[in-house]
């Protein structure tokens, strides 16, 4: 009932429920109970924070003793959410170490009670009740008067109660069941002040000055939550640890005089500290979550000098043996680097001028007050402090110059490239090289040109005088963020070197020893790798092409076709005419011929295993070639999760729209490559394209697994991209499922058929729909139980899209007057125009044709009878009788001996 109740209950109105509710809540010992009516009071208190005036009108919340409670209430609330926290306080072994006996009540009563799902942060919702009920109700407890409230606030003064009661349980050595508890509740706690906080800076926010959280509150919270989060930051739990590690992060942004010193004192013992790797990995993961007070001298005066030190004491943890120390340094590196510029500033020494004392750079209470009041350290102007942080930026060269050279250290000492994905090591090595590549993209932005001449000179020697094979990929990867940064200056750097290689290798036998290995090098091919660099997915655009089969049946028109989005992308080559473009085109031309007369060749005479690798490197040839234009889903799917990290990374609350110049170039590069995206969707096929999308089906019915894998991915991807490709390859599939068809390509056919967008369009496509079906019955013929097995998976997946939405919305015959009117509403909106009224007509007058196709489909037959019947169920319509020898069948098996038959028969 409460479960229902809670959730439908109005926000207003308020005092017409909330004593009730009470008085069942405390009637009831249940978990469920709790969590639904915590997160209902979180809501409430949240929504009623300004609460109303005496005259307003009563669907308001008046402001009561705590809040919108009264203290009765407010003891309930309290009760109940220190009750919600796991915690062995009294706890007996029926309540399995619980402080409460709510949950095993749950277990041993009705299981119906269950049944009503639904997430609840009971946590978060806890949060809520005391951050939003915090304000100025009380009197202030102080030295001389201790009956009062921490600052004067009752629902601080519950807080600190709280926290006092279960601070023991924090210690990284008394963990439990209740450490990712608690420490779930410091983050949200803090996650909801700082909302606050932010909140009612804002103009438009309506909550009374008098309501709203002051200085002495915030300082207090601060001072309260900081002992626990700084035992819980080493706690062994990851989860836990990064809990507390969050509610720090907010922390060192609220009062950061009161928690940075205490953060590096830590910092630089745990650094420091070698043979202790779980708690540097702690201090790193940290020191990255409070980089801002770090670099921001009007979030923290004074810890900028503690910088450069701090970069330097983490460049060991740069080690390949420890991935997830190494990925915890980049990160930091990265959360530091993105908001300053890596310079010298010693010689600007006489130059600079500050802003005055009197500007609004400066935090409200001062850094030097509150370091005497925190630390026993010497307070020191802020002309003394800005001399210290000049002085120690003439150190960053020599930090840059340790840092390449660790990375290049750590690159000699990766295992060799190879593996069928032609890899470097194991996943931990892969994610090792993709973290440091993220991390010098984001230092290699930030260099000075001194710094960056230092960095690319020192990477050019190194390049000249090596040639690592197990590092091929990795260098190439460091020499591609210098050019994002400065393109012109390091292709005139490596370009004239690495052409005069290629020459020279060339010349002396380089790539000369044929092999068919897909993923191992030759040894003496390792120079010319090094210095050959990879394609540009961007380099021509391409123009339209000649369409030869466009597969369109009787019923669709040419126009109604979808066209791509001609956008700017900044392609390279854009002019048909330029003889640089008609060069490039010709020379892709050429690449696809040779890929399709090479997979014709091999196909036909592949005889052995020996052929394998040759033919799947002749299969991803085919897919740079059809893939490798524009960006592809996965590409453009991965920038976009970057830029929210990076975004998120730098966030306080949801609303925040400050942030580091990282982020914004990031949003600029998704916004780009949305752009490029949009060039690789909708692509036309043109005879070239046909010729190897039938390369590709026959490659994927091989009666080589490895072979029929590699294509079948290869062509899902490629139907994804070009306009009617998977009308163009279904007739093939289907017809590798007739009698007397090799099982092998059976197998690749029903394999392709299980695609979920190739289900999906055949099933939904008139001219498909019923010769899919059909061929999954007509199986019957191949007895071999793999085969048998494949088809049955098929069959019950396929029904997801069999309803009446997907299959009949082309050939709707039944009225549709909400549509109707919604369109003459949209029609007024625009000009009449828009709409080409002939194209439409035509259309229009097409549906009469579909909807005949759609009768004619609408057939009975069936050879499976548990497929059958399913398909049947899928196939029922609503606007047409249902023929007498479907019903008599459907009669007929309710009294099968199958239960899965008789079950779908029944229903």
């Amino acid at each position: 009932m409460v479960p229902v109740l809670t959730s439908f209950l109005p926000v207003t109105h308020t005092y017409l429920y909330i004593p009730a509710l009470f008085k069942i809540w405390e009637a009831f010992n249940s978990s469920v109970v709790d969590d639904r009516l915590l997160e209902l009071a979180g809501s409430l208190s949240e929504e009623h924070l300004a609460g109303i005036d005496r005259e307003a009108e009563k669907s308001g919340v008046q402001w009561k003793d705590v809040g919108i409670w009264t203290l009765a209430e407010w003891q309930v609330l309290i009760g109940k959410g220190l009750n919600s926290m796991n915690i062995p306080v009294g706890a007996t072994q029926a309540t399995n170490g619980a402080s409460t006996t709510a949950g095993h009540a749950d277990i041993l009563s009705d299981k119906d009670s269950l049944r009503i799902k639904k997430t609840i942060n009971r946590f978060s919702a806890f949060a809520k009740v005391l951050v939003y009920s915090m304000a100025v109700d009380g009197e202030i407890r102080g030295d001389e008067n201790q009956k009062g409230y921490v600052a004067g606030s009752r629902a601080l003064d519950s807080l600190d109660r709280v926290i006092t009661s279960t601070e023991s349980f924090f210690h990284p050595s008394n963990t439990g069941q209740w450490t990712s508890t608690l420490t779930a509740f410091l983050n949200r706690l803090a996650a909801e002040f700082i909302k606050r906080i932010k909140e009612e800076q804002q103009e438009s926010c309506r909550t009374p000055v008098t309501r709203r959280l002051t200085p002495a509150i915030r300082k207090n919270f601060v001072a309260i939550l900081r002992t626990p989060a700084l035992l819980a930051m080493f706690s062994k739990n990851e989860v836990s640890a990064s809990y507390a590690q969050s509610s720090l992060r907010v922390m060192a942004i609220l009062e950061p005089g009161m928690v940075m010193p205490e953060l590096l004192e830590r910092a630089y013992g745990g650094l420091e500290i070698v043979n202790e790797t779980h708690r540097t990995t702690a201090v790193l993961n940290m020191l990255a979550g409070v980089a801002l007070p770090l670099v921001s001298e009007s979030t923290w005066s004074g810890g900028q000098r503690h910088l450069v030190p701090l970069l330097e004491l983490c460049i060991p943890g740069i080690d390949l043996n420890d991935p997830s120390k190494t990925m915890c340094t980049t990160m930091f590196i990265v959360s530091v680097v993105q908001h300053i510029k890596l310079g010298d500033l010693t010689k600007f020494s006489s130059g600079i001028s500050y802003p005055s004392n009197d500007t609004n750079d400066i935090m409200e209470n001062d850094f030097d007050v509150r370091q005497d009041a925190d630390t026993d350290i010497p307070s020191l102007s802020k002309e003394e402090l800005r001399s210290i942080v000049r002085e120690t930026t003439a150190s960053f060269a020599d930090w840059v110059t340790s840092l390449v050279r660790r990375i290049l250290a750590l690159y000699e000492n990766l295992p060799e490239e190879g593996g069928r994905r032609n890899t470097t090591g194991g996943k931990q090595e892969e994610g090792v090289l993709k973290s440091i590549k993220a991390m010098m993209d984001v230092v290699c932005l930030h260099l000075s040109d001194e710094l960056f001449d230092l960095v690319l000179n020192l990477l050019y020697d190194y390049a000249t005088t090596n040639a690592k094979s197990n590092a091929v990929t990795a260098f190439g990867q460091l020499i591609a963020c210098m050019a994002r940064v400065k393109p012109d200056k390091t292709m005139s750097k490596f370009l004239p070197y690495c052409i005069s290689q290629i020459e020279e290798e060339i010349k002396h036998g380089a790539s000369s020893v044929r092999t068919t290995s897909s993923h191992a090098a030759i040894p003496s091919d390792t120079t010319l790798h090094w210095t050959v660099w990879g394609g540009l997915s961007t380099f021509f655009k391409e123009q339209p092409k000649e369409v030869t089969n466009p597969c369109l049946n009787e019923i669709e028109l040419a126009e109604m076709i979808v066209v791509p989005l001609d956008v700017n992308a900044g392609f390279t080559l854009e002019d048909a005419n330029d003889h640089h473009y008609q060069k490039a085109a010709a020379y892709r031309l050429r690449y696809g011929d040779i890929c399709q007369r090479a997979a014709s060749a091999l196909r036909q005479k592949i005889g052995s295993e020996d052929h394998t690798d040759a033919v799947i490197g002749v299969t991803r040839a085919i897919d740079t070639f059809m893939l490798g234009y524009g960006l592809n889903r996965s590409d453009f799917d991965s920038l976009q999760k970057n830029y929210d990290q990076a975004r998120d990374a730098n966030r306080f609350w949801v609303k925040q729209r400050e942030n580091s110049r990282l982020v914004f170039l990031k949003r600029a590069q998704v916004y780009h490559s949305g752009r490029v995206y949009m060039h690789s969707l909708y692509r036309r096929r043109s005879a070239l394209d046909d010729r190897l999308l039938g390369e590709l089906v026959e490659l994927a019915l091989s009666p080589y697994t490895r072979v029929r894998r590699q294509a079948q991915n290869v062509l899902n991807n490629v139907c994804g991209y070009y306009v009617r490709s998977t009308r163009f390859i279904l007739p093939s599939i289907f017809d590798a499922l007739g009698k007397g068809s090799d099982p092998d390509r059976m197998k690749g056919a029903l394999y392709l058929l299980w695609n979920k967008g190739t289900a999906a369009y055949a099933l939904g496509d008139l001219g498909f729909h019923h010769r899919y079906l059909l061929s999954l019955l007509d199986c019957q013929h191949e007895e071999k139980p793999s085969i048998q097995k494949l088809v049955n998976n098929i069959s019950g997946d396929c029904l997801a899209h069999l309803s009446e939405e997907a299959v009949h919305t082309d050939a709707y015959s039944l009225a549709t007057p909400g549509v109707d009117d919604a369109l003459e509403d949209l029609s007024t909106e625009f000009s009449s125009e828009l709409v080409d009224q002939q194209l439409l007509k035509a259309a229009v007058d097409r549906s009469f044709i579909r909807i005949s196709r759609r009768n004619e489909v609408y057939d009975n037959t069936w050879r499976y009878v548990q497929m059958a019947s399913r398909f049947l169920l899928g196939l029922l319509r609503r606007d047409a009788v249902t023929p007498p020898e479907v019903v008599k069948f459907f009669m007929e098996q309710t009294l099968s001996p199958q239960p899965t038959i008789r079950y779908t028969a029944q229903k």
